[in-house]
């Protein structure tokens, strides 16, 4: 048989196959269903291939970090009620312990920091600032509210850290926080800590209202002295007056009368002389 006859049928053979080839390949790419795998802090990158429902992880810690004891590395990709997801994983990468040197001590305290896997917790009205607090996955936190303020009944202050479409996340709460049944009814801490100038303004008016006082009274005291030099000296006034009207009529009392020769007039007398000599 001649060779050349052979070539013919094997190549539409081979073309077949290569023809078939592309559809079930596009079929694979169809059914990875998983998402892609997201990396934790000190991991290696995770080898992002064809996942589907069933397939497992696992994570590897980076150079320089084991696994700490009591975490998992393993996830597995299941079908959920809110689709295809990641199990939630608890690895947490440690210094590994053989590498440790007298000088890591202050270098751990910075790099567990960083290790922190959930994002900064958000903060909510009327509440105290959460602060810098290290929280891995599944870890919770619990708002407090702020001083003469509390929990309304029926609502919670916890708050989960979780993975949610592929990344960390905080759980959303209904904490409201409303002023306390017990706190006085004058008392407003909103008015005090975003209005403190009232209270300074408050205090100036009283200050002022005071001063105002003082000096009206000190005015008052002013004039009552002196009234009381001015009816002194009117007092003193009249008694001299009258003193000097006593005087004048004592003086007129004691003038001498004039006896009866004395109111003869002095012409009758010498009239009546004048004849006889």
């Amino acid at each position: 048989m001649d060779p050349g006859s052979l070539s013919l049928p094997a190549a539409m053979v081979l073309m077949v196959v290569l023809l078939g080839a592309a559809p079930l390949s596009s079929a694979d790419q169809q059914s990875c269903t998983c998402p892609e795998i997201v990396q934790l802090p000190y991991t290696q990158p995770p080898e992002q291939k064809c996942y589907r429902v069933g397939n497992t992880y696992r994570y590897k810690c980076v150079e320089g970090r084991v696994r700490t004891a009591g975490t998992s590395d393993f996830i597995r990709c299941e079908q959920k009620d809110n689709g295809v997801q990641w199990t939630t994983p608890s690895l947490v990468c440690k210094p590994d312990p053989k590498l440790q040197t007298t000088t890591t001590p202050p270098t751990r305290t910075v790099e567990n920091k960083n290790n922190c896997a959930c994002p900064k917790i958000p903060e909510r009205p009327l509440t105290q600032p959460p602060g810098e607090t290290c929280i891995q996955i599944n870890g919770t936190y619990r708002y407090t509210c702020l001083e003469n303020y509390v929990r309304k009944a029926g609502t919670s202050n916890l708050t989960r850290c979780k993975l949610s479409g592929g990344a960390l996340i905080w759980t959303d709460t209904n904490l409201e926080c409303i002023p306390s049944p017990k706190r006085n009814a004058t008392q407003s801490p909103e008015n005090t800590i975003s209005n403190p100038m009232t209270t300074v303004s408050n205090q100036t008016n009283q200050n002022s209202t005071h001063s105002m006082e003082t000096s009206t009274h000190e005015a008052q005291k002013a004039i009552a002295q002196a009234a009381g030099i001015s009816g002194f000296i009117l007092i003193i006034c009249v008694v001299i007056l009258i003193l000097f009207v006593l005087y004048r009529r004592r003086s007129q009392n004691n003038t001498p009368q004039a006896t009866a020769e004395e109111q003869v007039p002095m012409n009758s007398q010498g009239g009546g002389r004048g004849p006889g000599a």
